[in-house]
Order: structure tokens, then sequence, then C-alpha cells
């Protein structure tokens, strides 16, 4: 920094003489007389151009957000949507609040709707990733769900997520499955008369809700060669509250079966399972379903006694 004070000094002075030598002599014993006491200043200006942290990033441009809507983007009018927000801070600290809002109604006369909105509080340190899950309300048919994070009254970062309303008509069922695509031939299978067809919503297992309300969307749940092993006591405890209140449970067995149980609540098996055996034949199943089965086998199937319910 001095050597480049006195440079900038040396580079004064000359700029001072030429100065004089061009205008006055009076130009020239004011620049003579500035040569002494410029040298802090030229000292500061010098570490000025060394240091210089660049202008800050706005908060808007520093914070981002991703939204995913939880079963799929699938909702039932009436229930409550779970909806995982991923935001991320690569400026200084900020807090602010995250919020979730559902678009209302305005063109049914006297059954319009406003528009409704889940917020929580939100504070992202500089260079932080958060994740958070939040739930919204969905009273009426629609289209989109929108997630801001505002801070100081501006809204930072925005994102719209579509949404699709599933008839009254229809099944809706969460899948949680090692295999996404297991259980994709669900959809063609032909129901009764009440009901025009099953939707599937392919879940993971962060997305089971901690409180049964929010369960209420699916019809039905399938757990299928995955490991409960990482399920909390909260989302266990939801599952368990739903089932009671009429939710559906399906669990499949297998070769891995104990990975599938290892954290599900016991009331919730109707059966005791003691390990695996061979099944050459399975057209019990086939006479049940009225449908063929293409695989021919054979299986490995859980063996289990019933402890509660009715063998079918």
């Amino acid at each position: 920094i001095f050597s480049l004070g006195m440079f900038s000094f040396r580079a004064f002075s000359i700029i001072a003489r030429s100065v004089g030598e061009l205008t006055s002599p009076f130009a020239s014993r004011l620049s003579a007389a500035m040569r002494l006491p410029i040298l802090p200043q030229t000292l500061l200006l010098a570490a000025s151009f060394l240091w210089h942290p660049g202008l800050p990033e706005s908060a808007a441009e520093s914070v981002t957000m991703s939204i995913r809507p939880g079963f799929d983007g699938l909702v039932r009018l009436g229930t409550w949507l779970p909806v995982e927000l991923e935001v991320s801070n690569r400026g200084a600290d900020v807090s602010g609040s995250l919020e979730l809002q559902v678009e209302g109604t305005n063109d049914r006369g006297g059954f319009n709707s406003p528009a409704v909105s889940h917020g929580t509080p939100a504070v992202l340190p500089r260079y932080s990733h958060k994740r958070f899950l939040l739930e919204v309300y969905v009273p009426t048919a629609a289209s989109r769900v929108t997630a801001r994070f505002a801070a100081n009254g501006n809204v930072l970062v925005q994102q719209d997520v579509p949404l699709e309303t599933v008839p009254s008509g229809e099944l809706l069922c969460g899948v949680l499955s090692r295999n996404a695509t297991v259980l994709d031939f669900l959809p063609t299978i032909a129901l009764s008369a009440r009901q025009r067809g099953v939707r599937l919503a392919h879940l993971e297992l962060s997305d089971v809700p901690t409180r049964p309300q929010v369960l209420s969307s699916l019809d039905c749940l399938i757990l299928s060669n995955l490991s409960t092993r990482t399920l909390s006591d909260e989302q266990a405890g939801a599952l368990q509250s739903w089932v009671s209140a009429g939710g559906l449970l399906v669990v499949a067995g297998g070769q891995n079966w104990q990975k599938t149980m290892a954290n599900l609540p016991p009331a919730l098996s109707p059966v005791k399972i003691s390990g695996t055996v061979p099944v050459p034949s399975l057209n019990g199943l086939v006479e049940f379903a009225q449908q063929k089965i293409g695989d021919p086998g054979p299986w490995l199937a859980s063996q289990a006694t019933v402890t509660d319910g009715t063998t079918i």
C-alpha cells in the first residue's frame, strides 16, 4: 500500500507541476504546498483501490426457491395439501416469512371464495439452504398454488406450480415404493360403476405428513418394498390416526417385509409375520380379482398369522 501511495503521491506531484507549468506561478506554488498534506489522502486512496467489497448483491437476486407440491400435485377439494419448499440464500442474512396461497374464485357470484394463505417465519443465514414443509387448505377448485418469500414488506422470490383436482368419483392412492413404476398398472383396473378409476400419487417417505388431517386427501396409501426405518414417530402416529378414521393402508410383504414393517406401529398390521415361503400358484387371487397374472411364478410371500380382521 505504501509503495502504491508513494506512486500515487509522485503521480499527483507530476500532475501538480504540470498544472503549474501550464497555468501560472501561483499554481506551481499551490502544487508544492499540497505535496506534504496530500500523502495521507493518497495512501487512503491507494488502499481503496486495493480493497473494495463490490456492490452488495440485492436480496431479491440472492434468494432462490424451489417448490414441490405433495401428492404429485393431485388434490381433493376440502382437504389439505402438503408442500415442500427449498430456499437458498447466497447473500447477507435475511429474515422474513414463507407463504403459500391457493387462488380463490371470483366468477361464481354468491359462491365466490377468497384466496387461502398459510405462512411461517423463515430465517436465512448467509450461504444457507433450508427445507420447509408447509400445508395449505384447498377449499375450492384451484389450478395452482403460489409460494413466496417476503422480507420487510418486499417479495424477494415467488413461484407458481399447477394443481390438479381429483374428481369425487375417482380414488386417489399414494404409492411408497423403491420401484416407482411397480404399481402403475392400478389405473387400468376396472372398478365398479360408482368409481371411475384410480389416480396414483408417487411419494417419498419424507412426504408422509405428520398430521392425519393432511392424509385425508388420500383414499389409500400403498407401501411396497420400501424401508420405513426413517419414518418418524409423528408420521407413524399420523398414519395410525388416519387408518383409525377410515383410511386404507396397504402393506406388501415379500422377501423385504422386515424393512417395510420396520417402523410401522404394530397396531396397523392385522397379521403377525414369521418369515417367507415360496408360493407356486396364485389361483385364488386370480379368481378374486377376475384377472389373469402374466408372471408364471413362483412367488415369495410373507408367512403370517391373522391377528385381527377376516381372511379373504
